[in-house]
This record gives structure tokens, C-alpha cells and sequence, in this order.
């Protein structure tokens, strides 16, 4: 079986979006269907620590998971998503672009297993 990790990090240009709940929610509800994934429970999101504000969100798939790491502090995002199935680099990002207005600083797509 093969599997592919997509990661990115980016700068957010708007840090407000990177602290709204219901956004980060209703990415790791849209983004699996986007890439033609299956949720199998709904996403989980938690507040980070003081020293370390933002969100964590993840979504487990059939296929494997979502994972979404905020940064408010410094107004970044880290993005993995992790699956059996291929992704889409470009549909994944152009989408999180139109709620983030993203400064892409490291995008990869890693052939694993």
C-alpha cells in the first residue's frame, strides 16, 4: 500500500481567521470531501496553550487523517494531511487560500510507506 503526506506551512495574512473555531471546523468538514476523502468521526479542534495560542484541529479519515495547526502569535498555519489515496496539492491549497490569503513557506508531497 502506498501513501502520500502533504504539508504546509504558511503565513496567514489575516490572524483572525486563524482563531475562529467554526472556520477550522468547517475546513476539516469541506476538505476531505474536496479530495474525495471520507470522514469517519467528526473533527476534533482544541485551544492551544497561553504560551502558545492558536488551534489544533484533526479529522480522521478512512483513508487516514487531517491535521491543522494555528499560530496566532505568529500569524501561521501548518497543514498535514496524510492518505492512501492522492492528493491534490493544488485543489488543497487554492482552497485554503480563500480563507487564509496564504504566504506559502513550504509545500511538499511525500511519497510514503
Amino acid at each position: 500500500m502506498k501513501g502520500y503526506h502533504f504539508i504546509l506551512d504558511a503565513e496567514c495574512r489575516d490572524k483572525k481567521k486563524l482563531g475562529d473555531q467554526e472556520l477550522i471546523n468547517r475546513i476539516l468538514l469541506e476538505l476531505p470531501m474536496l479530495v474525495g476523502m471520507n470522514r469517519i468521526i467528526e473533527p476534533l479542534i482544541v485551544k492551544g496553550a497561553s504560551y502558545n495560542p492558536g488551534l489544533t484541529g484533526v479529522v480522521i479519515l478512512e483513508t487516514s487523517n487531517i491535521l491543522i495547526h494555528t499560530f496566532t502569535k505568529e500569524n501561521k498555519i501548518s497543514i498535514d494531511i496524510f492518505s492512501i489515496k492522492e492528493i491534490d496539492e493544488q485543489a488543497v491549497t487554492s482552497y485554503l487560500n480563500r480563507f487564509f490569503n496564504l504566504k506559502v513557506i513550504r509545500q511538499n508531497l511525500v511519497d510514503r510507506l
